[in-house]
């Protein structure tokens, strides 16, 4: 589920053959597009605009298309900062920046990096801090929150608040047939990502992977 959940797969209402899916929040977030030096909801991470998020059609978010090759920059502390800055213009007020582990490393450099003081005993060892837990821009404070299924590619600066999860049938394990000893489960649900205003979110995309 939460794999589907921040992926950039693109909503569908299925059909007779195969089963509907929902739009991950990558997908969503599609809102004015800035550029690498210009505020908005979409933000490159180079000057090079081949990365592009369809607006939606009809509510069903289409999945995003990736920089073609040659195209991607690193993640810099400025685009961080015009992707919070269009989310806020937009009406959002952005509480987490999303990301993957590459990503994550390169957040931890910026100076907006909030100081961290931790208090040692005298009888304890010293710890080490070299993590960024918290990123103050002028548009708040924003919590770094490492996710092992963000694309290293893309970060997403998002206000929680605009976000839910709605289920036609909440998770249950239904028990299979056994094969030898081997007891088997299946876990079942339906359900799907609300986007209660795809504007306040923001994401920097084409980043090295």
């Amino acid at each position: 589920m939460e794999y589907a959940l921040v992926r950039n797969q693109a909503g569908t209402a299925g059909g007779a053959a195969t089963a509907r899916s929902s739009a991950g929040m990558e997908s969503y977030i599609t809102h004015t597009a800035g550029s690498a030096t210009v505020a908005g909801n979409v933000i490159w991470s180079t000057t090079i605009t081949q990365a592009t998020s369809a607006p939606l059609t009809a509510g069903a978010p289409a999945a995003p298309v990736d920089s073609a090759v040659g195209s991607t920059g690193a993640l810099t502390e400025a685009a961080m900062q015009l992707a919070l800055e269009g989310a806020w213009l937009d009406g959002g007020d952005p509480d987490v920046v999303l990301c993957s582990a590459v990503n994550k490393k390169v957040i931890s450099a910026f100076t907006g990096v909030a100081t961290r003081n931790v208090d040692v005993a005298r009888d304890q060892q010293a710890s080490i801090t070299a993590a960024a837990d918290f990123y103050v821009s002028d548009f708040g404070t924003h919590k770094i929150v490492l996710h092992r299924h963000v694309r290293p590619n893309v970060i997403m600066t998002i206000d929680s608040s605009l976000w839910a999860v709605a289920f036609l049938r909440k998770p249950f394990s239904q028990r299979l047939a056994k094969t030898g000893d081997a007891e088997k489960r299946m876990l079942l649900s339906e359900f799907c990502l609300v986007g209660r205003s795809n504007n306040g979110n923001s994401k920097v995309v084409g980043m090295v992977a």
